[in-house]
């Protein structure tokens, strides 16, 4: 699989995983209600970022991390000046943050070997 598609893919199952979540019942209901969304979006949003922009140097990633982090955290700080209706939690921030780190591992154990097999795949085919 182009390394690519396989961080589309990432995106979109973070996307749907922090929704899906929010439909199981159990013991730990409210926590997963709670949070679920505030660790899988930021987690998706880094993911799509990385599709859409396509760059590979750790400043960017930098970037993308950062942005993943603040667009919720500045949707959050609104809810506590009222500018839309919600609920403010300051654990949503530690929820963000460990969404966003995350999605980092994931990024740098992954997308890079995926990469790297995907090119010697590549060279492979033109020498046959």
């Amino acid at each position: 699989m182009k390394p690519e598609n396989q961080t589309l893919l990432y995106a979109n199952t973070m996307l749907w995983a922090g929704f899906g979540v929010k439909l199981i019942d159990g013991p730990l209901e409210p926590l997963r209600r709670g949070y679920s969304v505030d660790f899988f979006g930021p987690m998706g949003l880094y993911f799509c970022l990385r599709t859409l922009l396509k760059s590979e140097s750790k400043i960017a990633k930098a970037v993308y991390a950062g942005a993943s982090f603040l667009a919720p955290a500045i949707l959050e700080v609104g809810q506590k000046f009222g500018m839309y209706e919600g609920f403010f939690d300051p654990r949503d921030f530690l929820a963000y943050g460990l969404g966003v780190a995350t999605a980092l591992v994931i990024d740098n154990l992954t997308v890079k070997k995926e990469k790297e097999s995907y090119s010697s795949a590549k060279s492979l085919d033109s020498i046959l």
